[in-house]
Formats: C-alpha cells, sequence, structure tokens
C-alpha cells in the first residue's frame, strides 16, 4: 500500500509538522485566500499494529472523531467543519487508512505546553500567571469531559495541552483523545494506557481505576509546570517510581534521592522552592496537590469526609487575587491575597506589620500607568490588584503592584542572600574537581536549576529595586508638583495676613483715644514683628519647595536608571544560553560543573560589591528629598495654623478695641452716632454682623477674604462715626496682584511662588 504524502492541494497550503506520536501525526494548513488556518490529525502509515491492536485502534479513531465533533468548550480543541469538501475529500483520499478519517481541528499557535516548558527562561517553571491558565483549562476541561460526557482522558499530559495566543491573551486548550474512554458504570480491571509517567499508580497496579486517574495526571502536570521537574524521581527507572509511590504517606507529593551512599529516597510534603510562584500561591496549590496526588483512587480528590474538593479548592485557587508589593527599604517581596481583608486599613495594618516599616513613615507609590492613577482613590486592597499584571513574563508589565519604602530609612538592608545556599549548592561546592566526571546527572541537572534560581532571584529583586526607585521618584517628583497650589495658597494667606495688620492699623489710628494709648501701638508692633517672621518662613519654604521639585526631576532623569535596566550583571542570559547549549550539545559533566560554579561565584562578587553600587545612594537621595517634602507639609501645616491663630487674635483684638473706643468717647455726637446702631452685650457693632448668639459672623469661617472685607467695614463704620472717610481698602492692580492701598501709593507684594 503506497505511503501518505500530505502536500498542498488548492487554496490549501501544508505549512508545517506540528509533531508526531506513536501512532499518529498532525499538520498545520493555511487557506491562501481566508488565513484561516487548522490542524489535521491522522495515522502515521508506518505505524505496526498486531490484528487485534488494529480493530481495537481503529475504533478508538472512530470514537476519538466522534467525540471532538461534539466537544463545545473553550477549554478543549474542537472540531473544525470545512466548507471546502474538495479539500476535505483530498484530505481522507491520501489518508494511509482509507476507511478511517482525518480529523479537522482548530489550530492553536502556541505549541503544546511541553515545547514551552522547555525554553529557556522556564528552567526552573512557568511563570504563576501561565500556572494559573493551565490550571483552568484543566479544572474545567476534566470536568465537562467527567460530568457532560462521561468521558476519561487517560492521557493528560504537557503534550496534549496546545496554547492559542491572541495578542497577549493565553489561552491553553486540552488535546488528544486517542486514549479516551467512557465511565464505566463500575470500576473494572481495564488495559494500561497513558504516559507512564503521567498515569496514575493503579493502571499499572493493580489494574483498576476509575476517572480519578485524571485527577492525578493534572496534579503532575501542575507540579511540573511549577518546579521544572516531574514529583517522583524522575530519573530513575519506572518500577522504582511505582514502589515508592505505593509506599508514599498521604501528605507526601513528591519523591526525592539522597546524595549520599545509602541512596535513601525523601518524601516530601512541599513543592521544590526553586520556582517562580508567590510563597501565598505555593501554599494553596500544596494543600490541593495532596489531594490530586493521593494514591488510593477511591479517595482522590475528596477530603476525610468523603466530599470531592478537587473542583471547589482550584476555584478558591483561582478566584485568589495574589497582590505583590516591594519593599525598596528591606529589598523583600510581600504578597497578599486581597480577598482575605474587608477593609483597606486591615491591609495596611497587616503590610506594616510584615514589612516592619510604620504606616506614618510608609511611601507607597503606584507603578506608571496604574489604573488606580492616585493612592487616595482606593476603597479596597483589591483597587490595588491589576489581573494583567500578573503576568510577569510580559516584560511590558511592571514586576510589581506596589511599592513601599521608608522614608525614615535612609538604606536598604538587602535581605536577599537569605537562604541561597541549598544543600545541593553546598554539596557540590565541597566536591574535589577530580570527582566531577563522578556527579550523577541528574544531581548535576539538580545542582543546575539550583543556581539558576539563584541567578534569576537576584535579578527579579535588583529589576524591582531600580524600577521601584525610578517608580518612587516620578512619583514623588509628581506628588511635589501637585502641592504647588498649596505653597501659593500659603503665600496668599501671609499677604492676607499683611492686609489684616494694616487695617487694624489703621483702625488705631483713626480712633482717638487709642491714638494716645502706647498699648496698642505695641499690640499693632507685635502683630507686624509677627507677620515679618511668617512672611520669612513662606519664603523659606518656598526656597526648599523649589530645591525639592528640582532633586526630583534631576533623579528622574538620572541615568543610572537605564544603565542598570539594560544591564544583566547577575549573567541570567548568559547562564540559560549555556544551559541550552547543554541540551543540544553533549558537554562534560566535570566541565558543566566547572561553569555552574562559575556563575555562582561570580554572583556572591556582585553581591558583596553592590553596597558599592552607584544605584545605593540614589536610594539615600530619594528618601532625603522625600524626608524634605515631608518636613515642607509639616511646617506649611504649622504655618497655616498661626496665620489662623494670629487672625482670631486679631478678630478678638479689633472687638475690644471698639469697645475700649466706644465706652471711653463721652462725646454726644459719638453718642448719637453710637445710637444709631444696634447694641449688643455693651459692643456696638452693626446687628448685620452678628449672628443670632450675639457672637461676630464670619470671624470663624476659613474664608479669609470675608474677614478682609469686614474689617474694613469695620474701619468705615469708626470712620463714620468719627467723621472721617479715610479708609485702607484692598486693591487690585492691572496685573492682577493684590495689594494693600494707602495714600494712593500702592505697595505690591508678588503672589506666586515664583516670584518670592
Amino acid at each position: 500500500m503506497q505511503q501518505q504524502s500530505f502536500r498542498s492541494f488548492g487554496d490549501w497550503d501544508n505549512i508545517q509538522s506540528l509533531g508526531e506520536g506513536g501512532f499518529g501525526e498532525v499538520y498545520r494548513w493555511r487557506n491562501k485566500f481566508t488565513g484561516q488556518e487548522i490542524a489535521t490529525k491522522s495515522l502515521k502509515p508506518k505505524a505496526k499494529f498486531r490484528p487485534d491492536e488494529l480493530v481495537r485502534f481503529k475504533n478508538r479513531w472512530i470514537q476519538e472523531y466522534n467525540w471532538i465533533q461534539e466537544l463545545e468548550i473553550p477549554y478543549i480543541v474542537g472540531a473544525v467543519t470545512l466548507s471546502d469538501s474538495t479539500f476535505l475529500a483530498y484530505l481522507n483520499g491520501q489518508h494511509f487508512y482509507k476507511n478511517l478519517p482525518v480529523i479537522v481541528m482548530e489550530y492553536c499557535n502556541g505549541g503544546d505546553l511541553r515545547s514551552i516548558m522547555e525554553r529557556k527562561e522556564h528552567f526552573n517553571g512557568l511563570h504563576e500567571h501561565d500556572i494559573r491558565a493551565v490550571l483552568k483549562t484543566l479544572r474545567h476541561a476534566v470536568e465537562y469531559l467527567h460530568v457532560h460526557c462521561k468521558i476519561e482522558h487517560r492521557d493528560i499530559k504537557p503534550e496534549n495541552i496546545v496554547l492559542n495566543l491572541n495578542g497577549d491573551v493565553k489561552h491553553y486548550k486540552l488535546t488528544d483523545f486517542g486514549y479516551a474512554r467512557e465511565i464505566p458504570e463500575a470500576t473494572l480491571e481495564q488495559s494500561v494506557v497513558g504516559t507512564r509517567h503521567y498515569v496514575a499508580p493503579e493502571v499499572i497496579h493493580p489494574g483498576s481505576y476509575k476517572n480519578t486517574v485524571d485527577y492525578w495526571s493534572v496534579g503532575v502536570v501542575i507540579f511540573e509546570i511549577i518546579c521544572g521537574i516531574r514529583p517522583f524521581i524522575p530519573h530513575r527507572e519506572f518500577k522504582d517510581i511505582l514502589t515508592n509511590v505505593l509506599e508514599k504517606p498521604v501528605d507526601c507529593i513528591a519523591i526525592t534521592e539522597a546524595i549520599d551512599p545509602t541512596g535513601a529516597f525523601n518524601f516530601e510534603n512541599n513543592l521544590f522552592p526553586q520556582n517562580q510562584c508567590s510563597p501565598i500561591f505555593i501554599e494553596k496549590i500544596e494543600k490541593w496537590l495532596k489531594l490530586a496526588l493521593d494514591t488510593n483512587y477511591k479517595t482522590r480528590g475528596s477530603d476525610q469526609n468523603g466530599n470531592l474538593k478537587f473542583y471547589t479548592d482550584l476555584d478558591k485557587i483561582l478566584e485568589s487575587k495574589i497582590l505583590s508589593v516591594f519593599s525598596l527599604s528591606s529589598y523583600e517581596f510581600f504578597y497578599y491575597d486581597v480577598n482575605a481583608f474587608e477593609t483597606i486599613v486591615q491591609f495596611f495594618e497587616k503590610l506594616a506589620l510584615d514589612s516592619n516599616v510604620p504606616q506614618k513613615s510608609m511611601y507607597i507609590t503606584l507603578p506608571t500607568l496604574h489604573p488606580l492613577q492616585r493612592l487616595e482613590y482606593a476603597k479596597h486592597p483589591a483597587d490595588f490588584y491589576v489581573p494583567e499584571w500578573s503576568d510577569t513574563s510580559n516584560l511590558s508589565n511592571p514586576p510589581v503592584m506596589l511599592y513601599i519604602a521608608d522614608v525614615k530609612k535612609h538604606k536598604c538592608d538587602y535581605n536577599v542572600n537569605k537562604g541561597n545556599e541549598t544543600d545541593t549548592i553546598m554539596k557540590c561546592i565541597n566536591i574535589d574537581q577530580q570527582m566531577y566526571h563522578e556527579v550523577p546527572i541528574w544531581f548535576l541537572e539538580q545542582f543546575e536549576r539550583h543556581v539558576g534560581h539563584i541567578l534569576s532571584k537576584y535579578k527579579h529583586h535588583l529589576d524591582c529595586y531600580v524600577k521601584g526607585l525610578y517608580e518612587s521618584v516620578m512619583s514623588m517628583e509628581q506628588d511635589v508638583f501637585l502641592y504647588e497650589p498649596t505653597i501659593e495658597k500659603i503665600h496668599s494667606d501671609v499677604l492676607i495676613l499683611c492686609g489684616r495688620i494694616k487695617q487694624f492699623q489703621r483702625t488705631v489710628q483713626m480712633s482717638p483715644q487709642s491714638q494716645n494709648s502706647q498699648k496698642w501701638l505695641e499690640i499693632v508692633g507685635t502683630y507686624q514683628s509677627k507677620y515679618e517672621t511668617h512672611k520669612e518662613m513662606v519664603a523659606s519654604i518656598a526656597r526648599r519647595y523649589k530645591s525639592v521639585r528640582k532633586h526630583c526631576h534631576d533623579l528622574a532623569d538620572a541615568a543610572i536608571f537605564k544603565k542598570f535596566s539594560e544591564e544583566d550583571i547577575y549573567g541570567v542570559g548568559r547562564f540559560r544560553d549555556f544551559i541550552q547549549q547543554t541540551r543540544n550539545t553533549r558537554i562534560p559533566n566535570a566541565d558543566r560543573m566547572t561553569e555552574c560554579l562559575k556563575f555562582f561565584d561570580e554572583c556572591n562578587n556582585v553581591n558583596q560589591k553592590f553596597s558599592r553600587s552607584p544605584i545605593v545612594p540614589i536610594h539615600d537621595k530619594i528618601v532625603s528629598q522625600y524626608d524634605m517634602f515631608l518636613k515642607i507639609q509639616d511646617i506649611i501645616k504649622g504655618v497655616a495654623q498661626s496665620i489662623n491663630k494670629l487672625e482670631n487674635d486679631l478678630d478678638a483684638e479689633t472687638k475690644v478695641l471698639l469697645r475700649w473706643n466706644f465706652q471711653n468717647n463721652a462725646d454726644d455726637h459719638l453718642s448719637m452716632k453710637m445710637e444709631s446702631l444696634n447694641m449688643v452685650d455693651n459692643c456696638s457693632v452693626p446687628f448685620s454682623l452678628l449672628n443670632g448668639d450675639g457672637q461676630m459672623n464670619g470671624f470663624q469661617q476659613t474664608d479669609t477674604s470675608n474677614l478682609i472685607q469686614e474689617a474694613e467695614f469695620l474701619t468705615n463704620s469708626i470712620s463714620a462715626i468719627l467723621g472721617d472717610n479715610n479708609s485702607m481698602p484692598m486693591c487690585v492692580d492691572d496685573n492682577n496682584t493684590m495689594a494693600v492701598c494707602a495714600d494712593d501709593n500702592m505697595e505690591h507684594i508678588p503672589m506666586t511662588v515664583k516670584d518670592i
């Protein structure tokens, strides 16, 4: 029989072979005119079957073909209905097995999960965002197959999970139902199918199983994509794996081998720490893995009470919103599930406790383009969470969602060195160089993973630190810029205070009795002296403010940020290239050990010299400038309170002055004038200035322009009583600058910070 050969046909181009398994092969096709892309699956012509096997495989093929036509869920690769019947006839005509239809299905352009895991950046597992996406797919796909289709997949593995990319959106899908079967009504002995490293132990021994075989496979896949390695001594022969898996305790989720003469196997209850996930996610997934990797297929996926938790616990993990925070003061990451907090107050209390940064000195920075824009807009911790930014593999995203710093702490603690020298690394460091060639390959690969994780960890911390410093200085520059109206207002308040003091002075000068009183002259002098003091304070504040603003601008433009962002001082890129080389070419174990130790030593040297790095003084400068900015704000608050007190004191002095003048003036003409005013509490004040309680209207308000108008009214009233029409009003010149007008001369006082 002639061997099949799929070539481009009609409107369709055969783009490439997407891969092949033991019996099948998959091709990618593209329509020349519409651009539509599809994938086709066919049986390999060289597949050798015994007669009984051929019958069984034909039945499975027809079953898979029929099932894929019916699957309608976005988490499973579905069938494609071709309108081009000529092309479909060509495919079936070229199929080696003429009586079996070629399976036409949707094409996923991101490759399979195995190829993604083999990328050099995934040496220590996938990023958390991708792991969540795979989890979501498998959770919904498996439930759909089990509950709605009554199907067991029985061959869930990275090769059967494919990725479809739509811009930055990643969508994983489950495929390949060659080993799938209908779920039997009772658990019976069944044939051994699936890929051995992902198949549940009961499939091999004793051979009786049910749909929970898929739970086990999902658990193994998830462990592998988190840690970059399968959980159960993958370097060992399958019989050793199976023997130890059947003996493992229920809480064990991994088995490792000791590198010592005993060669003992260790049962591990935790994921390997060399991964790229947040601790809070790891803690949640470890609990779920203990359900999924239960060796007892009857209780697998359920709690001690027999309640199925496989799906519901996964839902809780997927619903969690993990907020990432980086402390610029301690060089540490902090992670929080924002759903665990009821209020934003609780969140900041917890953050202050964990980071050891008091809330009163905690400066919080939102990364550029954060949807929240301003910190004060946050009503709940969930407002800080940005779902798209959880994909840290996308370099256009910020590495974290919040930065914090202690503005009272000018130096960073650099806690990155904690717990880096693992037992594996220490054992390799202590191996005699002459014995490098005898190191087992599996242990050498473990050493490489540990070193790779440390290098990536160093780089990740440094990237966050540099970007955090830059984001902080940018945020601070904005805060300083937005504070300018406050600076101008306090200057305006001082000018208004000046006008009120001059009004008070004029009132004293126009009062015959007070002109002869040394007491009132001294009071006027005291207020004038206090005005000059406040004027100098505000001028000093303005100078400091301009200095801080300039320094922030200069820091934001510092070339050091770009330099550190572009430099790979830990050699992560070079290390990953080296690892890729070891996969493509045969490199002696001794050379790999030597090279790996060099990378580790280089990292330690970089860390030892880091305190002398040019990025370190930037931290101190940023904190110093923000500390100065906080002091400016505190001083302005104090000046504002002092001005308010002086205004209140002026109100009280004016009332006393009026009372004193009216009580000591016996002039009949003055008495008649006084009678024309309403008398309240023996104080001759126009009734329009009094409220229902007999208190002066307006003097307790913060609108100082009203106070000036009332002071002016009081002065004019005295002038009317004394027969003096002179007054000292506030004026505005042609340049819209407020000034005090007296004797036809205008004394201009600038109103903006720029004019100081």
